[in-house]
């Protein structure tokens, strides 16, 4: 004979109708994933997180106002936990007007009294940025939180072992972690050792503004690829059959990630590749991009440049400018830039914008994560958008 696994829920004064079953259900199906998502290793305490997801679940909907839960043995019972622990997280939960206690009742649940805000741990480094600009994506973030109705907190993180460390014991009182453009050494160890170091994390990790191919990590990025084949498409499909480009080292994914959209947009026109077309500068070598790409348009034999990255824009614009070359007459170009810094440049260029709110949508898809930790994984590439400019001819 089975042994019937008790409900967390009592479905009500009618246990027979249809609202009342459907509550059971939605319940059982919830309360047996929190049974298996409980960590006896979590910086989080067994207590805080039972009392975390019912309270998610409660301002979810998926227990509605008057029902009623059983009682703390049986729900020990279920989660295989002390029933000291449930009886913490229920004077939780009642101190926070999630649930009301009644002698000799027991324990309904209540309208959340309001919507929980998220709180959300940022790791950063703070490294340098490029010349004449701020840390846009702190603005970004700022305005996210606004919308949706979170807390970011930055943390600094100066190495790859800090950074592990955190991690797997994230302080407490954080609900998810975002990786805003993180580094290449944070970004390999997350694809190398996935999904065991995901597995250890006791919070949901989004990363922003990267690909993370082959990982298990949700993430929300440009098309870089996408981005710098549809600039060079562009381009062939005025006519040019010689294009030249400009970009950062490839030793950064997102860098290698936009010089193979270069590369496929000129094997998909069957067109020869030349070593001399490309420049692949240092992002942060800021005082000798400029010459360098000077020197590179001294002697260039292509008809026509992509030039990807918002690091180099104004570089790129400064050396057309001091070696006097007339655009689009002497040479057409298209820059895979953002929509800030373009707006800062003198000349009309052709541009292949950066998608607007891959912050925002990061931050979106990261309170969905934490709010349903059973949410499938998001990997998400943002559209970009074309500009038309001045910077550009047909030949």
């Amino acid at each position: 004979m089975t042994r019937e696994t008790p409900s967390i829920l009592k479905a009500g004064t009618n246990p027979r109708s249809k609202s009342a079953a459907d509550n059971t259900s939605s319940v059982n199906e919830a309360i047996e994933e929190l049974a298996i998502k409980l960590r006896n290793d979590s910086s989080f305490p067994l207590y805080r997180q039972v009392a975390d997801h019912i309270m998610e679940w409660i301002e979810a909907g998926r227990l509605k106002p008057g029902c009623q839960l059983v009682s703390e043995r049986n729900i020990a019972e279920i989660l295989h936990v002390s029933r000291r622990t449930v009886r913490a997280a229920f004077g939780e939960l009642i101190a926070k007007q999630y649930l009301s206690a009644t002698h000799g009742c027991g324990n309904f649940v209540l309208a959340p009294p309001r919507k929980r805000e998220i709180r959300i741990l940022a790791l950063e480094r703070f490294r340098k940025e490029y010349p004449g600009t701020t840390p846009r994506h702190h603005d970004l973030i700022h305005e996210a939180e606004k919308r949706f109705r979170l807390q970011v907190h930055y943390k600094y993180v100066p190495d790859l072992e800090n950074f592990q460390g955190v991690l797997q014991a994230p302080p407490s009182g954080y609900h998810g972690i975002l990786l805003y453009r993180p580094p290449q050494e944070w970004m390999d160890l997350l694809i190398q050792k996935s999904p065991a170091v995901l597995a250890e994390i006791p919070i949901p990790l989004l990363v922003s503004s990267r690909e993370m191919p082959g990982s298990a990590c949700h993430y929300v990025s440009p098309d870089h690829s996408g981005q710098t084949r549809a600039a060079t498409e562009r381009l062939i499909h005025m006519g040019h059959r010689r294009i030249g480009y400009v970009s950062g080292l490839l030793n950064l994914g997102h860098m290698q990630a936009a010089y193979q959209g270069y590369q496929r947009a000129l094997e998909g026109a069957r067109l020869a590749r030349h070593d001399k077309d490309q420049l692949l500068l240092d992002p942060l070598a800021f005082s000798q991009s400029e010459g360098d790409i000077q020197r590179f348009l001294a002697r260039r034999r292509f008809t026509a440049v992509v030039v990807a990255g918002s690091g180099f824009s104004a570089s790129f614009e400064n050396a057309v400018q001091r070696a006097a070359i007339h655009t689009p007459d002497e040479l057409s170009a298209i820059l895979v830039t953002e929509k800030n810094v373009l707006e800062r440049l003198a000349l009309r260029w052709t541009s292949i914008l950066y998608p607007d709110d891959v912050v925002g949508r990061s931050l979106e898809i990261l309170s969905t994560v934490v709010k349903d930790p059973s949410a499938p994984l998001f990997q998400e590439l943002i559209p970009f958008h074309e500009v038309a400019g001045a910077t550009c001819k047909n030949v």
